[in-house]
């Protein structure tokens, strides 16, 4: 026999469409999705589902600051990517000069 799902449970896979998707859960949920889930479990006073909830913001932020990061290197490497580019052309420009000389 089949135990009923509460109704968190249900919302949660609504929300997600874990029917929809095979019954998989896919985390295509924004960190505003969650945080108000949150805010709905202290208003209920329901705080079973809370622990589940801060792991899943946790995970979200992680993904969020090592995006930023990789953004931050891949500026950071292009940027130094032109200066080496820069420096390349005056060496060329350097060493035709010193060989026309010859």
């Amino acid at each position: 026999m089949p135990k009923s799902k509460s109704k968190l449970r249900k919302k949660l896979e609504e929300s997600i469409g874990y029917e929809k998707s095979g019954g998989h859960f896919y985390n295509n949920r924004v960190m505003c999705d969650v945080l108000s889930e949150m805010r709905e479990c202290h208003n209920t006073r329901n705080y079973a589902a809370l622990q589940g909830l801060i792991e899943e913001v946790q995970s979200m932020a992680n993904r969020m600051e090592a995006g930023l990061r990789d953004v931050k290197d891949l500026r950071e490497l292009s940027e130094e990517l032109s200066e080496r580019r820069r420096q390349l052309k005056k060496l060329r420009k350097l060493i035709e000069k010193e060989l026309g000389k010859v």
